[in-house]
């Protein structure tokens, strides 16, 4: 036992008269990320103003009365390195208050953002903060997106320049390509919640890819019912991200609230939306009835009003005729079929109608549903508009009972949301 313990002595004893292992030196903005400032920024000799400030060279602020005769773009280097260092020394007191280790890219890519923007993404409360505080091993590149390229606002409005620059900064962080091109795309959303409020109203998103999840505000007192995109059309998740768009919350005032229909209503999402369209509407006493069943009729104009077929010409005779003959000139009804517009409608029905309206074919018989083989019905299960009824292990889709007004506004967003309506 001594000698074990003279042993661990001794090891101590060599290991403290080792000398201590110097901790890596804070990183500094290399001269590839120096000339990706300089190619943003570009060369002015003289003094110019933007947004109330003054600057000079390779966007050095100055005072107004500074530099009289202009500078050369030596001295603009020199005045570049000088506003970096600043830069560097705040971020690298960040990075080390938080025990964040970057690339030199990744490092690079945020000491051109400072310059530019200041240290106000270094506040907690920011995304970019929040992705180095929790790892960016957890942040996907969709993230690391997001929240470089939230910063590209001046004057209170998105700038062009800016957005390029905020992409070409996160491409750097993500990628190490300073070249700032062969950049993936992406395009923005600029969300605009009117009199309400929301955490972030830029928001990128993959080209070509869909929405998927999209931003809600809120507003104290009124019911945020989507976002209206500038031709008058409420985005879908399921629309695809095909060029930058500015949309504006459509709010539901306490006037347009149904009052049988609560927020903890499955249906309350659907019948919200279509109120908000003026797709579906309610009775003159303010209640919706979400039980009540829908008429052939009813049915009939609400689908073919959800794939942007226009209002029929009103023959004069029952408020639906127009409606019916529109649906036989489209396909949607046989050509001889002939219906009751005031009787209550079967679901198998409304799932033939919705499907062909949406050009989808009857599937080959299976097993889905429990109570059914129809094509129709599968075709709108397999594109995710039904989904019938569990029970006892089973799936039922009840083809010969009539659909009620909450059943029938879930299958309208489910088509506006499915991509198929051109």
């Amino acid at each position: 036992m001594k000698r074990v313990l003279g042993v661990c002595l001794a090891t101590l004893l060599l290991l403290s008269a080792l000398p201590a292992q110097a901790s890596a030196a804070p990183l500094a903005t290399s001269p590839e990320g120096l000339s990706f400032i300089m190619r943003w920024e570009g060369f002015r000799g003289t003094p110019y103003t933007l947004g109330g400030e003054t600057y000079i060279g390779y966007g050095t602020r100055c005072e107004p009365g500074d530099y009289p005769g202009g500078i050369t773009e030596e001295k603009a280097r020199e005045l570049l390195e000088d506003a970096v260092k600043t830069c560097e020394e705040r971020l690298n007191s960040l990075l080390d208050r938080l025990g964040v280790t970057l690339e030199q890219h990744q490092y690079d890519a945020l000491v051109s953002l400072t310059y530019t923007l200041g240290y106000s993404w270094m506040s907690p409360s920011s995304r970019l903060y929040g992705c180095l505080e929790r790892g960016l091993e957890f942040c996907s590149d969709l993230d690391i997106v997001n929240a470089i390229g939230t910063w590209c606002h001046a004057g209170g409005q998105v700038s062009a320049h800016l957005v390029s620059r905020r992409l070409a900064e996160a491409h750097l962080f993500l990628t190490g390509d300073y070249s700032g091109e062969n950049m993936e795309t992406y395009y923005f959303i600029k969300f605009d919640p009117g009199e309400g409020e929301m955490d972030h109203s830029v928001v990128y998103y993959p080209a070509g890819g869909a929405y998927g999840g999209l931003p809600a505000a809120v507003r104290e007192g009124w019911v945020f019912a989507g976002w209206e995109t500038e031709d008058g059309r409420l985005l879908s998740p399921a629309d695809t991200a095909e060029e930058n768009l500015f949309v504006t919350a459509v709010w539901l005032s306490p006037g347009d609230m149904l009052t049988d229909i609560a927020s903890s209503d499955w249906f309350y999402p659907y019948v919200t939306r279509l109120v908000a369209l003026r797709a579906i509407s309610g009775f003159d006493d303010g209640t919706f009835r979400p039980q009540n069943p829908v008429t052939y009729g009813q049915a009939l104009k609400l689908i073919l009003r959800t794939i942007g077929l226009p209002e029929p010409e009103s023959t004069g005779g029952h408020w639906a005729a127009g409606y019916v003959e529109q649906a036989r000139y489209y396909g949607v009804l046989d050509e001889n079929e002939a219906v009751d517009p005031d009787a209550p409608i079967r679901r198998a029905d409304v799932a033939r109608y919705a499907a062909r309206s949406l050009a989808q074919p009857p599937l080959e018989p299976e097993d889905t549903f429990a109570d059914t083989t129809d094509g129709y019905a599968l075709a709108l299960y397999h594109i995710g508009i039904i989904t019938g009824e569990v029970a006892d292990g089973a799936r039922y889709f009840r083809p010969q009972n009539s659909m009620t007004r909450a059943e029938i506004a879930a299958v309208l967003c489910r088509m506006l949301d499915s991509g198929l309506i051109l």
